[in-house]
C-alpha cells in the first residue's frame, strides 16, 4: 500500500530549494500521475475501511456465539467480552486513521484539478510540512508566514 506520507514525499522531494512564487511549477505528468496515485490509493483505503468494519462484524458474532454456547463457564465468557472489547479497539482505532488518510487523499484529488500547478506546488509542501513534519523538507529561505512555522 502507498501512503499518502510516501506520495507527498516524493512530490515535493524536488522542491527544497524553491521559493514561494519562484520555481517551476508542477509539470503535466507529476499532476496527472499525483492524480492516479491519489486515486489508487483512495480506492485501497476504502477497501481497507470494509475489511475492518467486517471484521468488527465477525468479532461480534463470534462473541455472541460464544456467549450463546458458554454460558455456564463465566470465565470464557469474560474472556471472549475483553478480547472483542480490546480488538473492536485498535479496528476502530486503524479505521479513523484511515477515514483521516482517505479524507485527506479526497482533498488532494479535488485540489489537484482545481487549482493551477504552481499553487497546487505550494499546496503539497505545506500539506507536509503540517502532517509529516518529520518527512517534510526543511522550512526553505524566503519562506515566511504560517507555512514556514509548520
Amino acid at each position: 500500500m502507498h501512503k499518502l506520507e510516501s506520495i507527498l514525499a516524493e512530490v515535493t522531494r524536488g522542491m527544497q530549494n524553491v521559493d514561494l512564487g519562484e520555481g517551476q511549477p508542477l509539470d503535466s505528468d507529476v499532476v496527472d500521475s499525483l492524480d492516479h496515485r491519489l486515486k489508487t490509493l483512495r480506492s485501497e483505503l476504502e477497501l481497507y475501511f470494509v475489511v475492518c468494519v467486517a471484521m468488527i462484524l465477525v468479532l461480534f458474532a463470534a462473541q455472541i456465539a460464544i456467549v450463546i454456547v458458554y454460558i455456564n463457564q463465566p470465565h470464557l465468557v469474560q474472556a471472549a467480552v475483553a478480547a472483542f472489547g480490546i480488538s473492536a479497539s485498535a479496528l476502530i482505532f486503524l479505521m479513523t486513521r484511515l477515514w483521516r488518510d482517505r479524507d485527506r487523499t479526497a482533498t488532494l484529488i479535488v485540489l489537484s484539478t482545481a487549482l493551477g500547478k504552481d499553487e497546487l506546488r505550494n499546496l503539497l509542501d505545506v500539506m507536509m510540512q503540517a502532517y509529516y513534519p518529520k518527512s517534510a523538507p526543511r522550512a526553505r529561505p524566503g519562506v515566511t508566514g504560517r507555512s514556514a512555522q509548520l
